[in-house]
């Protein structure tokens, strides 16, 4: 915020004349209440930036701060009309058009605020404050094209599991869902959000171009990566990676339990593969999970693995 404000003030050179010397004093009283501002003491900063304000009526800045500060003081119509001073002070300035958007939005003028947003958004097309204001407004729109272009424009570059998650849901097919929700998943693969919906749609038919069976541990895994949801691929890949011994057993051993911590048919290979690395610990745990799971929903086949697993860590 220091930066947005004293990039709002017109630089200044040495004061040679008056009016040189009274937009240093402008700029000095700006320095002040900024820092006042930060200590807390808003209604000391407001006298500062007023003061700073009468002594250089054309500059952003300081009416940009005072928006800050009045909102801060609980004064919203001051503040929106200060920020609307600012705007006009500086067209071209995206963070005083995005403040003026976000107090039009506190004081419920949506389409206000919306049109002030996406002239934010044109002058600054990748600032994040500004696409996330943005989508939350066309969410509550129900403009959920438009939201998902600012969602996409977002994730390009600071992505987040609940914005994956939101992509997921306003996902126009199967395979646009299923790249979020994989995005999602190897963003933070033990987000409990993450882990809920991945199980919440472990149900549903998978897209197309991931129903190839798995041939091969490296298969699997190219599969996991593209959907992981599909249980059946992550018991492939275990299966797989547990038989030779490969490296990689223990590390997906533990993303499949992080995503799916309840299903036997992944539990089971998964113990396997924890004891194919040598980490018994983690695979007697895991078999226990496996069979306390087989409790709800009886599968002999697994039993017999997950039996053998605990039988090999006692």
């Amino acid at each position: 915020m220091r930066l947005l404000l004293l990039l709002l003030f017109p630089a200044l050179t040495a004061a040679q004349t008056p009016a040189d010397a009274a937009r240093a004093q402008a700029e000095g009283r700006l320095v002040r209440g900024l820092t006042e501002h930060a200590l807390g003491n808003d209604s000391a900063a407001v006298r500062l930036y007023e003061a700073a304000a009468a002594l250089a009526p054309a500059s952003a800045g300081p009416l940009d701060a005072l928006a800050e500060a009045y909102a801060a003081l609980g004064r919203p119509t001051d503040a929106l009309y200060h920020a609307g001073l600012a705007v006009r002070a500086a067209p071209e300035n995206a963070g005083a058009r995005l403040r003026l958007g976000t107090l039009q939005a506190q004081a419920g003028q949506r389409d206000a605020a919306l049109a002030t947003l996406e002239q934010a958004r044109r002058l600054s097309p990748t600032d994040a404050a500004t696409l996330t204001a943005l989508a939350g407004l066309y969410r509550d729109a129900g403009r959920t094209a438009d939201e998902r272009a600012a969602l996409e424009a977002l994730a390009a570059f600071v992505p987040t599991a609940p914005m994956l998650l939101r992509l997921a849901e306003t996902a126009p097919d199967a395979d646009a869902r299923q790249n979020a929700l994989a995005a999602a998943a190897r963003l933070a693969p033990a987000d409990p959000a993450v882990r809920a919906r991945l199980a919440q749609s472990a149900a549903l038919p998978a897209p197309s171009a991931g129903n190839a069976p798995a041939g091969s541990a490296d298969a699997a895994l190219a599969i996991v990566a593209d959907d992981p949801r599909r249980l059946d691929a992550w018991a492939e890949a275990l299966t797989a990676l547990a038989a030779s011994r490969d490296p990689r057993a223990g590390t997906t051993a533990d993303d499949a339990t992080l995503l799916f911590p309840t299903v036997p048919s992944v539990l089971a290979p998964a113990a396997e593969a924890y004891l194919a690395a040598g980490r018994t610990a983690d695979a007697a745990r895991t078999a226990r999970a496996g069979l306390a799971a087989l409790d709800a929903a009886p599968d002999a086949a697994l039993r017999v693995r997950l039996d053998h697993v605990l039988s090999q860590t006692r």
